[in-house]
């Protein structure tokens, strides 16, 4: 992490000063003239500004040019790295500069983005990812129709998780709606919390609800654990809760007793469901 942090000050050092250099040339050196009363050739070389053979004739000790006068013709030596300098062109200057401005840009972008999955991984381990992946390449049938979904995926999805997008908030998460690329609109569980005490029944919990298939209980589609807290998708169900339907007064869907019973009937066919035809049996705990 030092080292990155080192890395992007340099990188971010470097590109300052080629800015400010590429400014002085763009407003002060378009004529390749050396500055007022700077010395202009030394033998056969120009020697324009911002490279000069004293201190207040170049822009900095990076651009300090020495004049051999004891040889004829003149030569100039670039002070530091003493090579001799045959020619200056400040358009081969603008271009190697350029050049270097995209190759520390695409440097930077670079590492920004190793940065990047680096911390999908660490956040992917630490969520119980590495668990999963080892239950999914099991021979364990009820885990085959789990997705792993992408941060990408989910953040498109959600519209980067627009508050627009929110269906309803709990002491746990928050729950937004998205569309996922094929057009299917799911239901996207954000945590607030991750405990990291009981990855391993988190993990379990994942794998059994997604084993769940039955036409009244909402269905897990997958998950994405390569965010800072775990994402859970669920299948979209856009005509409220049951509670909404058991309570609030519609006109359109009068509450009939004939509704109410039906109402009753499948939701104890859902319970059962779980209690005794679900690949592994759920119970809902109470506590007294």
């Amino acid at each position: 992490m030092v080292m990155g942090l080192r890395s992007a000050v340099l990188i971010m050092q470097h590109m300052i000063f080629l800015s400010v250099i590429l400014a002085v040339i763009a407003t002060e050196a378009v004529a390749y003239q050396a500055n007022h009363g700077c010395r202009s050739r030394c033998g056969e070389v120009t020697i324009p500004y911002p490279f000069g053979t004293s201190g207040d004739c170049n822009i900095s000790e990076n651009f300090f040019i020495t004049c051999d006068i004891s040889v004829t013709p003149n030569k100039a030596f670039l002070n530091t790295i003493s090579i001799e300098i045959v020619d200056i062109s400040l358009d081969g200057i603008c271009l190697a500069a350029a050049l270097f401005l995209a190759g520390v840009w695409w440097l930077y972008r670079k590492l920004k983005k190793r940065r990047k999955i680096k911390r999908k991984q660490e956040h992917f381990k630490r969520n119980g990812g590495l668990l999963l992946e080892k239950k999914l390449s099991s021979e364990e049938g009820s885990v085959e129709n789990i997705k792993l979904f992408t941060s990408k995926e989910l953040q498109t999805a959600t519209d980067h998780y627009n508050e627009k997008r929110i269906l309803g908030r709990g002491g746990q998460g928050v729950v937004y709606k998205g569309m996922l690329h094929d057009g299917s609109i799911v239901a996207v569980k954000k945590s607030k919390i991750v405990d990291q005490d009981h990855l391993d029944p988190f993990i379990n919990e994942i794998v059994i609800l997604a084993a769940v298939d039955h036409r009244n209980v909402v269905k897990l589609l997958g998950c994405c654990l390569e965010t800072e807290f775990p994402l859970l998708v669920y299948e979209f169900i856009p005509n409220g809760t049951l509670y909404q339907l058991m309570h609030d007064q519609n006109e359109e869907y009068p509450r009939s007793w004939d509704i109410r019973i039906r109402i009753a009937a499948e939701v104890s066919n859902a319970v059962s469901y779980l209690h005794s035809s679900a690949s592994v049996p759920i119970f809902q705990r109470y506590k007294v």
